[in-house]
């Protein structure tokens, strides 16, 4: 791990020595609490990737608040409120990153459509195609990222529980609206949710999933609801 480099064992005891391709976000996993727990190799497309596995004991800690989190197509709202159920703060973050992810899916969708089947056969415009592709899918890998940091940096400061909807089934009820079809095929509420949650693990913030039925109709402590703006 100190000099990067990654020895295959072979035949007849021999070893092949290569190179990594560092990144520096992974000089903070060597040091403690983390641990290198597993190495894989895979070969494919005659590239070799090298996937490091790190882990680190865990304790999660006592909720001080309860921190609520309602994942949407443009934006991301978040409520906590502390352990009697007053509020405490409220706030909507903007979620740019589906909406730029479309213009490429759209783009790509354009192009296939304009050429027909001709497209795969044309090498610059399959490349085209296929480069609106991975740009839509970075786009919305980076963005849900970004929003899961800024998510988890809001939660540590209250010591929060993370609340999540538990949305396994939604897709399979929305497939029938074609006029969603595209924004669901790119909505990422599964990876922001993943990241949000792995995220928070790794910080001690405990994180439970709940049935999002009613949630926006009835009040979770009981009596009348106050709304805090038109909805």
């Amino acid at each position: 791990m100190e000099n990067k480099t990654l020895r295959i064992a072979i035949l007849n005891n021999e070893w092949v020595k290569l190179k990594l391709q560092w990144y520096s976000y992974l000089d903070r996993y060597l040091d403690e609490p983390w641990r290198l727990k597993e190495i894989l190799i895979s070969y494919r497309n005659n590239e070799i990737w090298t996937y490091f596995i790190f882990e680190k004991h865990v304790e999660l800690q006592a909720p001080k608040t309860i921190m609520g989190i309602d994942i949407n197509f443009y934006n991301i709202s978040y409520t906590i409120i502390d352990l009697k159920g007053k509020l405490i703060t409220i706030a909507t973050m903007s979620f740019n990153g589906l909406k730029r992810a479309l213009t490429h899916r759209i783009i790509s969708e354009k192009m296939q459509k304009k050429y027909s089947r001709k497209w795969k056969y044309v090498r610059g415009i399959s490349e085209a195609i296929r480069k609106h592709g991975r740009r839509a899918k970075n786009i919305l890998i980076d963005s849900c990222h970004y929003i899961s940091r800024r998510l988890i940096r809001i939660a540590k400061e209250y010591d929060v529980l993370i609340v999540l909807e538990d949305l396994k089934r939604f897709k399979n009820r929305a497939n029938g609206l074609r006029k969603f079809n595209r924004k669901l095929s790119l909505w990422a509420y599964h990876r922001i949710q993943s990241y949000i949650y792995y995220k928070a693990l790794i910080e001690g913030l405990p994180v439970v999933y709940v049935n999002p039925r009613g949630t926006s109709k009835t009040s979770p402590i009981g009596g009348r609801l106050v709304f805090m703006n038109y909805r």
